[in-house]
């Protein structure tokens, strides 16, 4: 896309991202309000995820969602090149995703009435050490119970290169303890469209590619490490695999 044209797209994205967050950020509430024990609010997140992912002029394509029974809970665990992921995510798997966003976030006032309504957790990065841990642990098994899968980037971060960063173990320590498989996710092409540290959203394709499920319940902490090391050389060979 000129860049002229980024331009202009990312303008008009700019200008309607807020307003589209708050009026479906108000749905999410009312509707898990209101409608508690439906998918009212699911729907509300995805079709959030939906219109921000058409501002910027993103096509989807999935592949591996037979690897998912929408019966079960998951773990997502998936690659972090853009602030595109978790719409692409959210809007494409056949799941009810959680997630845990930094505490920082709750001070939006109408953004953070709809997270807590619907279950999102909180998480205080300066707390560290086993008694937090066990507090995140103990949120996600609500989480789970109630029906949800969880996501995560383990990356910690957004990468700035086309290489994926070390995996740190939260979520694989989190899906053991909560009993939920790991499900591999690889995302490619939402950093064409968007890369970190850029003001340009160029409109483009965004690919998903979901690998089977791997078990996590009773593992060690030896087998954690192995397992976090295996998903993450898994999802780099798919995210090459899709690059070429």
């Amino acid at each position: 896309m000129p860049p002229f044209a980024s331009a202009i797209r990312t303008s008009i994205a700019a200008l309607l991202a807020v307003p589209v967050t708050l009026f479906f950020s108000s749905l999410t509430w009312l509707s898990a309000k209101v409608l508690p024990r439906t998918l009212a609010a699911d729907r509300a997140i995805r079709g959030w995820a939906r219109s921000l992912l058409f501002l910027a002029g993103a096509r989807l394509s999935v592949e591996g969602l037979e690897n998912i029974d929408p019966t079960c809970q998951y773990m997502v665990v998936a690659n972090h090149q853009s602030n595109l992921d978790i719409m692409a995510c959210f809007s494409e798997l056949p799941l009810q995703i959680r997630f845990i966003a930094k505490k920082e976030v709750f001070k939006i006032p109408v953004l953070a009435a709809a997270m807590r309504s619907v279950g999102i957790i909180s998480l205080d990065r300066q707390s560290t050490g086993p008694t937090a841990m066990r507090e995140l642990n103990r949120k996600a098994a609500e989480v789970v119970k109630r029906g949800h899968s969880l996501i995560a980037y383990p990356e910690g971060t957004r990468s700035t290169t086309k290489e994926l960063l070390p995996f740190k173990k939260g979520a694989f320590v989190i899906a053991a303890a909560t009993g939920i498989p790991i499900l591999p996710v690889t995302i490619q092409g939402a950093r064409e469209m968007w890369a970190p540290g850029s003001k340009l959203i160029r409109s483009g394709k965004i690919r998903l590619l979901i690998d089977p499920p791997l078990p996590t319940e009773g593992l060690k902490k030896r087998e954690l490490d192995e397992l976090r090391d295996k998903v993450r050389d898994m999802i780099a060979d798919r995210y090459r695999q899709l690059q070429s």
